[in-house]
């Protein structure tokens, strides 16, 4: 499959995986299950407070995996050693929405029960 392009309203070119294998996926969410617990007997789940950063670790790891490369607008790749998303915020939040629908699909895909 190709990667997912994202073309911003500043011209940046953020070449995306489009899709997360399920090893990754189970890599990047046992950020929260850490925090949860199952009693197999009634399957109730409990989940116990965590620290609000949290989620902006497990977004931050599922970033840095998707992003493959970002190029500006004259095609050059973009410095991404120091911070995997160097864009002005409007152009962030674009990748973020389409790193938010690639998770979403692998949320609903590996939680299909058969």
């Amino acid at each position: 499959m190709e990667d997912k392009i994202v073309t911003t309203q500043n011209n940046y070119k953020v070449y995306l995986r489009p899709w997360i294998s399920y090893p990754r996926f189970i890599e990047i969410q046992k950020g929260f299950t850490a925090n949860i617990t199952i009693d197999p007997k009634d399957e109730i789940q409990e989940v116990s407070p965590f620290p609000a950063n949290l989620s902006f670790e497990v977004e931050e790891k599922l970033m840095r995996y998707l992003i493959k490369k970002i190029e500006d607008k004259d095609g050059n790749i973009v410095d991404t050693t120091e911070d995997y998303l160097p864009l002005p915020p409007e152009d962030c939040m674009e990748v973020k929405t389409a790193i938010d629908e690639i998770s979403n699909h692998a949320v609903q895909a590996f939680s299909k029960k058969k």
